[in-house]
């Protein structure tokens, strides 16, 4: 009788380790799995600075509707070009950063559109002037949460 008790506090100590690991993971997915995650430009793809070539994000592929597009300070003065590549020539990211106090120029190529799923940010981390965006040569952008000039959270 005395092993048979054992038996059974060991076995009701790992179930309680295991709905604490469940609970814990449970936890963990939500803290990280459910957001989206940042997809940085480099435009290393010079002279083609379209967002469909992977040559221009760091990691080698153009954003996904999961993304959050990132453009540092360190690339100010350059273009990137929102490109009419996808078949109905529209991109879907969940957010858009412009890092610090650059200068950066978004070209929508005349034809295509940028479906935007979470805030933007202009200036986000850098001082309280914040960086210069022009977004130029048509296209459209639908832009579905708040835009947050720089200094606000």
């Amino acid at each position: 009788m005395e092993n048979l008790s054992k038996v059974k506090s060991q076995s009701v100590a790992n179930s309680y380790e295991f709905q604490h690991f469940v609970l814990l993971f449970i936890c963990l997915f939500f803290l990280f799995g459910s957001h989206a995650y940042g997809t940085i430009w480099t435009g290393l793809a010079d002279p083609d600075d379209s967002w469909s070539n992977g040559g221009n994000w760091f990691g080698g592929v153009p954003p996904s509707n999961l993304d959050i597009v990132i453009f540092n300070a360190t690339d100010s003065g350059n273009i990137n070009i929102v490109d009419t590549y996808p078949p109905d020539h529209k991109y879907e990211i969940s957010g858009l950063q412009y890092i610090g106090n650059g200068t950066h120029t978004t070209d929508f190529a005349g034809a295509s559109h940028l479906q935007i799923n979470g805030p933007i940010y202009v200036g986000y981390g850098g001082s309280a002037d914040g960086a210069t965006v022009t977004w130029t040569n048509g296209g459209s952008v639908d832009q579905r949460q708040s835009f947050l000039p720089s200094g606000d959270s």
